[in-house]
């Protein structure tokens, strides 16, 4: 298997870290980690750059995935960087993923609210 690398920004008292770390041990993924305390200034870049101070931060491809934003488990973390680096990984600017995402994020936002205005629609029936 080829070797595969990103970037982990940890806290050295993060368990969730651990167990990120730990899926991507298992999965042969290698990674390089980058404590908040040893490397401060660089984790200040990070934190001012994506606005988001959550522990574990994984930088791949110049493209950050913060827990709770981008993945829920480490199985997802895990997935999401085997994909982006994969050999299938078409190879985007960061502008026309980010133009993906927001038309992605627009989406779910109306389906959400299409959902919102269903249910009330079905309580002020029920009144």
């Amino acid at each position: 298997m080829e070797s595969k690398k990103v970037t982990i920004y940890t806290s050295s008292t993060c368990p969730y870290c651990k167990q990120v770390k730990d899926k991507f041990k298992e999965k042969k993924i290698e990674f390089i980690e980058k404590t908040n305390e040893k490397f401060a200034d660089e984790w200040y870049k990070v934190n001012f750059l994506t606005g988001l101070p959550i522990f574990p931060t994984i930088e791949v491809n110049g493209s950050y995935l913060i827990p709770q934003r981008d993945f829920h488990t480490p199985e997802q973390a895990v997935n999401i960087v085997d994909y982006i680096i994969g050999p299938e990984y078409p190879n985007y600017t960061n502008h026309e993923i980010l133009i993906e995402k927001v038309k992605t994020l627009n989406y779910t936002i109306n389906n959400s609210f299409i959902h919102i205005d269903r249910k009330l629609d079905n309580i002020l029936k029920k009144e």
